[in-house]
């Protein structure tokens, strides 16, 4: 796209933002908003839903260095997570107001069938998960 005169968006990891000079040339070729999934602020979260590229990573050091290019920045994050206790909510809205993200997208944890979280609240020491069609809309808890 450089040279184009456009500018466009896209999606990263903060592993990939943080490695390399990919997210450079992005920002002089026109890249001027990024979607990341940061998913949660707790290791432990990461750690069981198996975000390793998430783990151990500096979430302000990526995000420091994408303002420094004028990207602005979509975080994604999760509730409903096993280490989420109540006040996870403002914990998380507060984190990114105090980051500067731009805008957020927060999403409702939902055990996809065939997937090792549907599995794992099929068993009887969790929640049984809501089942048949149109019931994963991902912006609302599933029920029967």
């Amino acid at each position: 796209m450089k040279g184009m005169n456009r500018v466009f968006q896209g999606a990263s990891t903060v592993d990939a933002i943080l490695r390399g000079n990919l997210i450079e040339k992005a920002a002089e070729a026109g890249l001027r908003s990024v979607f990341i999934g940061f998913e949660t602020l707790s290791t432990g979260n990461l750690q069981q839903s198996n975000k390793k590229q998430n783990l151990g990573k500096d979430y302000r050091k990526a995000i420091r260095r994408l303002h420094d290019l004028g990207i602005m920045i979509n975080g994604s994050f999760v509730f409903g997570l096993d280490d989420d206790e109540p006040d996870v909510f403002k914990r998380t809205v507060d984190w990114a107001v105090e980051n500067g993200i731009t805008t957020s997208t927060f999403h409702i944890l939902t055990p996809y069938p065939g997937t090792k979280l549907y599995a794992d609240m099929e068993k009887p020491a969790a929640p049984a998960p809501a089942v048949g069609p149109l019931r994963y809309p991902g912006g609302s808890v599933p029920t029967e």
